[in-house]
């Protein structure tokens, strides 16, 4: 029982602090003479060497790679007894088959890390999220409690928030100085946040690691059983589905035929759109209601994932590939050109699917339909950018990265807005516009009564008539879709 304001006289004698434990112990091999005025117990009970910081005990299968702590001082040694260096993952490992009783010392369950007291980086991070109003034993995220240090997003509960909502963010990195980014998107309170005085040794900057690694492959394993039994799930769906005898609602909006491959209910009115790997596997669908929402399902894969209309194995015959953001663009592509078009749902997924494309069929060229999201200019606002389309830095970005080209539709003079009309609406005055007209409406209909001046304040802060015109007309053209089906150069 080592008092605070004698820790360093206890220190100099040999004693060693169990930050797990929170107490000082004596490593073996060294006498408990010395240390006899802080001892109650008899020396044999007083002796212990405890690892301070650990990962659960997980023997790999045969076949697994075992993840390492080794810190920069041993790597030479790791490396001559068989340890490899995971260049993306930034971790050792040892390969499947190698000599672990070599190895055994950098296991990470056999790290011993000693420090003196202070704070530990997990109460460091606590009390850094406690300071914005997150409350860390309301929820977990993905069955891990909080905080999660791993370098990726993570939502947590916040003070106000009801059951299920979560309404605050962070992100922890562990690498070399520990910091990170959180923030109450309730009292839009944030932190950038870093370690204060809590210096990591070679030994736990190599645990930190190897932890991560072993989350990280824990979480890729969970996550591909979670896909697989998705795939199954949907695709029991399908078989349960019909081929539409006529148009969806969604179908009939978007002015597009019945293509083979899509689905709809016993009804006729929603809309069942499977998307497949390059070989052609099932992971997941597209529902789209009469309304037009979409959604996927639930913790199916989607990434990479694609549909074609006109068939998978139209693309085989096909001199061309031709890639677009969702179906109805797609759709309208093949009609027009009688080639198949392929979907990839959305702009975040044309690069996967392009690249899954180009390695199937290294010899075709690549075509990107890209959207020309002009409007955005006018609704989002971008730090350090001039001004945001997403559709079109998305084609353009994914035609670069597969040796492509990326195409736009070009409408009729006139019916898209230029920039000077584009100019007059500012991303605050669009912003300031929703939030008067979410207001005013609550007003009109009783639900929140507003006093006559703020009426006017409100009413003074919404867009024009003219302002709001050239909004809805840059949302009107914007994919091969409203090409096809808005534009007097269409059909």
């Amino acid at each position: 029982n080592v008092p605070y304001k004698e820790r360093n006289e206890a220190k100099a004698l040999g004693a060693k602090w169990d930050r797990t434990e929170q107490t000082w112990f004596v490593p073996k091999g060294v006498s408990l003479d010395k240390f006899a005025k802080w001892s109650g117990e008899p020396a044999a009970a007083a002796e212990k060497n405890t690892p301070v910081a650990s990962v659960k005990d997980v023997t790999p299968e045969v076949g697994e790679r075992q993840d390492l702590a080794v810190p920069y001082k041993d790597r030479a040694e790791a490396k001559a007894a068989g340890a490899k260096w995971d260049k993306e993952k930034k971790t050792w490992y040892a390969e499947a088959g190698a000599d672990m009783q070599k190895l055994a010392k950098w296991k990470p369950e056999n790290v011993v890390i000693e420090q003196s007291p202070a704070m530990t980086l997990q109460e460091e991070v606590e009390t850094a999220l406690k300071d914005i109003g997150c409350i860390l034993d309301a929820d977990t995220d993905r069955g891990q409690k909080h905080p999660i240090m791993d370098g990726e997003k993570h939502r947590i509960t916040v003070e106000g928030d009801k059951k299920g909502e979560k309404s605050g963010f962070y992100i922890i990195h562990t690498d070399g100085h520990p910091a990170g980014f959180m923030q109450n998107n309730r009292t839009k309170e944030e932190l950038r946040w870093s370690s204060k005085g809590y210096v990591q040794s070679d030994e736990e900057k190599a645990l930190l690691r190897a932890q991560a690694a072993q989350k990280q492959a824990e979480k890729a394993a969970q996550q591909q059983k979670d896909h697989e039994s998705s795939a199954k799930r949907v695709e029991k769906q399908l078989a349960k589905l019909n081929e539409p005898q006529q148009q969806t609602a969604y179908l009939e909006k978007k002015g597009l035929q019945v293509h083979k491959g899509v689905f709809t209910d016993k009804e006729g009115q929603k809309t069942f759109i499977p998307a497949y790997d390059v070989q052609g596997k099932q992971w997941t669908m597209q529902y789209i209601n009469e309304d037009g929402t979409k959604r996927f399902a639930k913790n199916a894969r989607k990434e990479g994932c694609f549909h074609v209309v006109g068939g998978l194995d139209a693309l085989k015959e096909s001199p061309v590939l031709i890639v677009a953001e969702g179906y109805a663009t797609a759709g309208s592509i093949t009609e027009a050109t009688n080639m198949p078009t392929v979907a990839a749902f959305d702009s975040g997924n044309l690069e996967p699917v392009a690249k899954a494309l180009k390695e199937a069929y290294p010899d075709k060229p690549i075509i990107i339909a890209g959207d020309d999201d002009i409007s955005q200019s006018c609704k989002m606002k971008v730090k350090d950018k001039a001004s945001v389309n997403v559709g079109r830095e998305k084609a353009l970005e994914t035609a670069k990265a597969v040796g492509g080209v990326a195409v736009f539709p070009i409408f009729a003079k006139g019916e898209v807005p230029g920039k000077d009309e584009l100019s007059q609406i500012k991303p605050a005055a669009y912003l300031a516009h929703q939030t008067a007209s979410r207001k005013l409406e609550a007003h009109t209909s009783g639900d929140k009564p507003l006093p006559d001046a703020e009426v006017k304040v409100l009413q003074a802060a919404q867009l024009s008539e003219k302002q709001l015109d050239i909004i809805r007309r840059a949302d009107r053209y914007t994919d091969f879709n409203d090409l096809a089906v808005n534009s007097s150069l269409g059909r």
